[in-house]
Protein backbone atom coordinates (compact mmCIF):
# COMPACT_ATOMS: atom_id res chain seq x y z
CA UNK A 1 0.00 0.00 0.00
CA UNK A 2 1.19 3.67 -0.95
CA UNK A 3 -0.10 6.94 -0.35
CA UNK A 4 -0.16 10.31 -1.43
CA UNK A 5 -1.43 14.04 -0.02
CA UNK A 6 -2.08 15.75 -2.96
CA UNK A 7 -4.20 13.53 -5.20
CA UNK A 8 -5.30 9.96 -6.57
CA UNK A 9 -3.14 10.96 -9.93
CA UNK A 10 0.66 9.41 -9.37
CA UNK A 11 1.68 6.13 -10.34
CA UNK A 12 1.64 3.52 -7.70
CA UNK A 13 5.66 3.57 -7.37
CA UNK A 14 5.90 7.07 -6.90
CA UNK A 15 3.41 6.81 -3.60
CA UNK A 16 4.53 7.10 -0.04
CA UNK A 17 4.89 3.52 1.29
CA UNK A 18 3.04 2.42 4.42
CA UNK A 19 4.37 0.87 7.55
CA UNK A 20 3.25 -2.95 7.98
CA UNK A 21 4.19 -5.89 10.00
CA UNK A 22 2.05 -8.64 8.33
CA UNK A 23 1.32 -7.20 5.07
CA UNK A 24 -2.04 -7.35 6.60
CA UNK A 25 -2.23 -4.20 8.96
CA UNK A 26 -0.66 -0.68 7.61
CA UNK A 27 -0.37 2.36 9.20
CA UNK A 28 1.44 5.71 9.17
CA UNK A 29 1.89 9.09 10.87
CA UNK A 30 -1.95 9.84 11.73
CA UNK A 31 -2.28 14.13 10.17
CA UNK A 32 -5.63 15.48 10.97
CA UNK A 33 -5.01 18.35 8.62
CA UNK A 34 -4.18 15.73 5.54
CA UNK A 35 -6.43 13.74 3.20
CA UNK A 36 -4.63 10.25 2.35
CA UNK A 37 -4.97 8.86 -1.28
CA UNK A 38 -4.28 5.40 -0.66
CA UNK A 39 -3.71 2.60 -3.94
CA UNK A 40 -3.30 -1.07 -2.69
CA UNK A 41 -1.96 -4.04 -4.33
CA UNK A 42 -3.39 -7.29 -4.16
CA UNK A 43 -1.56 -11.10 -4.38
CA UNK A 44 -0.97 -10.60 -7.87
CA UNK A 45 0.81 -7.27 -8.00
CA UNK A 46 -2.72 -5.90 -9.71
CA UNK A 47 -2.95 -1.57 -9.11
CA UNK A 48 -5.36 1.11 -9.28
CA UNK A 49 -5.13 3.11 -12.71
CA UNK A 50 -2.78 6.02 -12.36
CA UNK A 51 -5.90 8.58 -11.72
CA UNK A 52 -7.65 5.91 -9.42
CA UNK A 53 -7.31 5.61 -5.22
CA UNK A 54 -8.46 2.26 -3.51
CA UNK A 55 -9.80 4.62 -0.98
CA UNK A 56 -9.79 8.45 0.57
CA UNK A 57 -9.00 9.00 4.00
CA UNK A 58 -9.84 11.90 5.60
CA UNK A 59 -8.76 12.01 9.41
CA UNK A 60 -10.19 14.08 12.21
CA UNK A 61 -9.29 14.70 15.86
CA UNK A 62 -11.48 13.78 18.40
CA UNK A 63 -12.18 15.94 21.52
CA UNK A 64 -13.10 14.65 24.75
CA UNK A 65 -16.23 16.87 26.24
CA UNK A 66 -16.36 17.23 30.03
Amino acid sequence: MCYDTVSCNYLYDDGVALNSGDKLMHFTEWDASQTYYIKCEDEYNNQPFPNQCSIIVKPFEMFERK
